[in-house]
This record gives structure tokens, C-alpha cells and sequence, in this order.
């Protein structure tokens, strides 16, 4: 009898002392910070800026399009201070909700601090328990992180959100976020690079755009030292396996016996190329590095302005040359590029090299940005075209109106 009565009174103190939510925090207490920009001014003085959604008029605004001056579905704060999160404590004091990171989607980068050394940056959240890992990371081309926060875009609620499914829709498949940065700036067989995100002046609506603007490349001191194009921000992509779908135009010259006026008409042939993977095999010997690079994907023909018939093989073979041909020169330009220019291997082809040759590599492990620009690199092409349409060369208006 006793030991029930003593289990009763457990299972009553139990509930008790379960009970209680002391350390609560309110939804409606926090400021869900979307995006945050950091730049750094010309004094010295940091400049962090958020974005932060305005949940009434998000829900007042279901679609997302419209509204301006007070309809907006954000908020842009910024706060100056010594470092990073003094800026960000200033910030704060102008808010009357605590700042949440928790929901942050993209950190954007002055190209002005991104020169001076991306540490701060990494060393602040890091060390910040609310940052994920998985939070999109920019540099913003010629410009300061915060211009891009002041962006109005239509086809989000919050204009942060655009940025981050920008490098997704153009066939990018990861390669954007916080912890691919900071793998690859303690990887020693690669340099990391990130998404760029630059400002443009929209000429129909006349104000300012964001579009994306390639990779930004950086050295072991997390210092920026230039840019790849979209083009060879693809490129480097699929050598690395983490590109979907890319469209190649490629020039095609003017049949034989074309007079020279209607050959100063540039004709071209634009593929989508899905499918597209690579193989990397390397060779160590004699202190030299070669290294073979394989690359391959099916097209098929999207636009066709040039004379070909493409229903004829020979027209059709000569074609898969020209894009394979052309594939080549800008992966082989690009290569060289990064090699004699930033003396950065943004392929991980040192990666490879420690897989392959795991002996030859402690050797070389903390030389490898003096043994990459004296690489030998072979880049090979092999594209097939699979489809072509139904329409196998070019319509011919003149033709059909004779007809």
C-alpha cells in the first residue's frame, strides 16, 4: 500500500516539475533576419545590413508581386561598427525584435572586404550557434552586399529568396553554400571560389536588377584575386560533377562559295547539353604532373541559324566537331587561365591527385599551388547530339513566301 501511494505521488510531482517556460521566446518577439550583407567602409568601419521579413505584410501579400513603399514584405536595416558583430549589435539597436539568424538563406560580400580578406567573415559565423552551414554565400561584383539587399524583385516575397534560385535555374546543383567555402579553405589540393551576384540597370523598368555573374576566385588567404565569367564559372562546374544542364552556341562558318557580305553574318548553332559528366586521371612522373580530363554529355540542337541540314550525317557529324572543337579551346583557355594568372586550382584536380597518387601527394601536399600552374592538362570533349528537332535546318521565309 505504501509503495502505490508513493507512486501516486511521483506521477503527480513529476508533471509538476515539468512544467513551466521560463526561458520562452515569443514568435512574435523575433525579427527573422532573410539576408545579411556585410561591407566594409572606406574608414574601416564594418557595415553589416539585414533583410528582414515583415510577416503581416507577407501574409496581407500571398503572391508575392506588387507592392512598394510600405506593402513591402521586408525590411533593410543597417548597423556600423569595429567588426562584424559590433555592426550587428548596433543593428540590433535599432530593432524592437531580437535579430534571428535561424531562417537566414544568404550572406552577401562587398567586393571591398572581400579583397581585404573573407576571415572575419568566416571567423564570426562560425563561432555564431544560430549560423547554418548550409546559408548561400555571395560576392557582390563591383558593388557593397547591401546594395543587392535594396533590390526590389518581383517575383519573390522576400528578394533575398531570388538570389538564392538564381545558380539552381541556370543548372548549378550545389557549390553555393557556407561550408563548401569553408571545406575548400582547409583543403590543400584546392582553391575556393563562390557565386558572384552583381547589380545592373534595368533599361524597361529603369531601376536597378541583380543577375548572376559567374564565380569569385580566392587564395589560401580567403583573399579575392579575380572572376570567371557565367560561361567559365560553368565550365569549372562540370569538371567538378556538379553541373545539370548547360546551352552552348556555337559558330558555325558560312557554306563554300558564300559571298563575303552574307558571310560577315555570324551563323550559329545553340545545343542544350544534359547528361554531362567527367572523368579525371592523372599521371605523376618525373616530378611532373599530367593530368587528363574527360568530359561528356548529349545535346540536343535547340536553335539552328546556320545553313547546315542537319538531317544530313555528314552536316550532323560536322557539327558535333565544331562543339566539341569549341568545348575544348574555352575549357582548355580556362585551365590555363587559372594556371598562369591566379595560380589557383579551382577544378580540384589536387583532390585527384592525392586519390590517385596518395605516395606522390605527400610529397607535393603543401607545394601544390606551385606544382598546378607547371601541370600538363588535356582537356577531351565528347558530346553527342541526340536530338535535333523536327526542323532540320533553318526556315527559309523567302522560300515558303515563293511557295
Amino acid at each position: 500500500m505504501n509503495r502505490r501511494c508513493l507512486r501516486f505521488i511521483l506521477l503527480l510531482l513529476i508533471p509538476m516539475l515539468a512544467t513551466g517556460c521560463w526561458d520562452r521566446t515569443e514568435l512574435s518577439d523575433l525579427a527573422f533576419k532573410m539576408g545579411l550583407a556585410m561591407d566594409k567602409a572606406s574608414d574601416g568601419q564594418y557595415i553589416a545590413t539585414a533583410q528582414i521579413a515583415v510577416p503581416s505584410q507577407l501574409a496581407g501579400n500571398p503572391s508575392g508581386m506588387g507592392g512598394g513603399g510600405q506593402d513591402k514584405g521586408y525590411y533593410v536595416v543597417s548597423g556600423v561598427g569595429q567588426d562584424t558583430r559590433d555592426a550587428i549589435l548596433d543593428m540590433q539597436n535599432k530593432l524592437s525584435r531580437r535579430v534571428h539568424a535561424g531562417q537566414r538563406r544568404a550572406i552577401f560580400v562587398g567586393e571591398r572586404l572581400a579583397k581585404e580578406g573573407m576571415n572575419t567573415i568566416l571567423d564570426a559565423n562560425t563561432r555564431d550557434p544560430e549560423t547554418r552551414l548550409r546559408t548561400d554565400l555571395f560576392i557582390v561584383k563591383g558593388g557593397e552586399g547591401r546594395d543587392i539587399l535594396n533590390i526590389y524583385y518581383p517575383f519573390e516575397r522576400v528578394p533575398v529568396m531570388g538570389t538564392t534560385k538564381m545558380h539552381r535555374v541556370i543548372g548549378g546543383t550545389a557549390d553555393t553554400e557556407f561550408r563548401d567555402f569553408l571545406m575548400d579553405v582547409f583543403d590543400d589540393s584546392t582553391a575556393p571560389t563562390l557565386p558572384v551576384i552583381e547589380e545592373y540597370q534595368d533599361a524597361e523598368q529603369q531601376s536597378g536588377a541583380f543577375r548572376f555573374g559567374g564565380r569569385a576566385i580566392f587564395n589560401k588567404q580567403e583573399r579575392l584575386i579575380g572572376y570567371l565569367n557565367p560561361d567559365e564559372g560553368a565550365y569549372r562546374s562540370w569538371i567538378r560533377g556538379k553541373l545539370r544542364y548547360y546551352v552552348v552556341t556555337v559558330p558555325v562558318p558560312g557554306p563554300e562559295g558564300q559571298s563575303q557580305e552574307d558571310n560577315q553574318i555570324t551563323q550559329h548553332i545553340s545545343v542544350n547539353l544534359t547528361h554531362l559528366k567527367r572523368r579525371v586521371r592523372t599521371v605523376v612522373q618525373d616530378h611532373q604532373v599530367t593530368i587528363d580530363v574527360s568530359l561528356t554529355a548529349h545535346g540536343d540542337v535547340r536553335e539552328n541559324t546556320s545553313a547546315l541540314d542537319l538531317g544530313k550525317p555528314e552536316n550532323l557529324a560536322q557539327t558535333e566537331s565544331l562543339l566539341n572543337q569549341y568545348v575544348n579551346a574555352q575549357v582548355q583557355g580556362l585551365v590555363e587561365k587559372c594556371q598562369q594568372q591566379y595560380d589557383a586550382d579551382i577544378f580540384a584536380f589536387g583532390t585527384a591527385v592525392h586519390r590517385q597518387h596518395p605516395v606522390a601527394w605527400k610529397q607535393m601536399k603543401g607545394q601544390w599551388p606551385e606544382e598546378f600552374p607547371k601541370a600538363r592538362v588535356i582537356v577531351r570533349a565528347n558530346i553527342k547530339i541526340k536530338r535535333i528537332g523536327l526542323v532540320t535546318s533553318m526556315i527559309d521565309t523567302n522560300e515558303v513566301s515563293a511557295q
